[in-house]
């Protein structure tokens, strides 16, 4: 099978997913349209170097690109630049095949300010694509919400499974003989850090801590609320770590949580799965309705809601679960999404859609 996906930029948390599919046989080839941007370079993403079937490809170029490549299914992320819609519009008045392949679309205004392009993106994978691939059932979800009446398969982010040999030292020390609540990402409004301060700063249970890992717009706003809230003693800030370093800092911890108010995956998630930690997240995170069972790894609580978010941390502080249980059940549902699982489902799926 010839396959053709193309990305804005590199990912450190695709590349494992890639070389899986080229293992089991896919002649498979990676187009960039984007180069890694400050902000993902500032949040620790590294430079790539890039295997023998990726590329970088210049919109000047593109229809060379694709009179060569026109034997493969191209998967596209999107209508989110005038890259990928004339990429869309290119392939189906070539009549070769392509398929959809994103998260959900963000919600709010930004939603509606982009209803028409949403629309017209939909027109084309009802009329052109083989179908559309969703990460996962949020995004499945939004597709509908587009118009997509084709055919919606999940396909969703999987990555290598971490490392805990290491432990980062910084937060041993810091932790003593507590336990640790951690949070890894960009200090931002979007993510939700400051409901978690204050779900935190209500928890009474000196054997509990706080870690917060990154950097961001907010963070002097953050680190400001949290002297307010009285958490000086029980928290500590960390800068961004690079993408190699991020075992380390999970390893150290006890439960991940991800309190975004909108995520339209939160690859962290398999990150903590696959070392086997308790979670919670949001309901408005899309992998916590794949990754997250309530009650058996960890618990989704209401976006933006500080108080339900409080309430599923204190079922481990109050020890009302057990996080060698809850850490087990991660590593089960991790395996149900590891790249091997992503790499068969994408096989099957486009097999099937060709065949019909």
């Amino acid at each position: 099978m010839k396959v053709f996906i193309w990305m804005n930029y590199p990912s450190h948390h695709q590349s494992f997913f890639f070389q899986t599919l080229v293992e089991k046989g896919v002649d498979l080839k990676i187009g960039y349209y984007e180069k890694i941007t400050e902000e993902r370079k500032k949040m620790g993403w590294n430079e790539f170097l890039f295997n023998d079937y990726e590329m970088q490809v210049d919109f000047h170029k593109l229809d060379d690109c694709l009179d060569s490549y026109k034997n493969y299914i191209h998967i596209l992320p999107g209508y989110g630049s005038s890259f990928t819609r004339k990429l869309c519009i290119k392939l189906s008045h070539r009549k070769i095949k392509w398929a959809h392949w994103s998260e959900k679309s963000t919600p709010g205004l930004r939603w509606y300010r982009s209803y028409f392009v949403k629309k017209w993106y939909a027109y084309m994978v009802n009329n052109y694509a083989l179908g559309a691939l969703s990460q996962g059932k949020l995004a499945e979800l939004d597709f509908i919400r587009w118009g997509v009446k084709k055919d919606i398969q999940h396909l969703s982010y999987s990555i290598k499974p971490l490392d805990n040999n290491f432990y980062n030292e910084k937060i041993i020390s810091f932790k003593k003989n507590r336990k640790a609540f951690l949070y890894l990402g960009r200090l931002i409004h979007l993510k939700g850090v400051d409901l978690l301060l204050k779900a935190f700063s209500r928890i009474k249970n000196d054997d509990w801590c706080l870690i917060i890992i990154g950097d961001g717009s907010d963070k002097k706003k953050l680190v400001n609320l949290s002297i307010h809230l009285g958490l000086d003693k029980n928290i500590l800030f960390h800068p961004s770590v690079s993408s190699n370093d991020v075992d380390e800092i999970l390893s150290a911890t006890d439960v991940f949580v991800l309190p975004s108010r909108e995520d339209g995956w939160g690859v962290v998630l398999n990150e903590a799965a696959s070392l086997g930690k308790p979670m919670i997240a949001s309901d408005a995170v899309g992998a916590a309705w794949h990754l997250i069972e309530d009650g058996k790894n960890g618990y989704k609580f209401k976006s933006d809601n500080f108080k339900d978010l409080q309430s599923k941390m204190e079922i481990y502080t109050n020890e009302e679960a057990s996080l060698l249980d809850h850490g087990a059940y991660s590593l089960k549902l991790f395996e149900k999404y590891n790249s091997d699982a992503m790499a068969n489902n994408l096989i099957n799926t486009l097999g099937r859609w060709i065949s019909k």
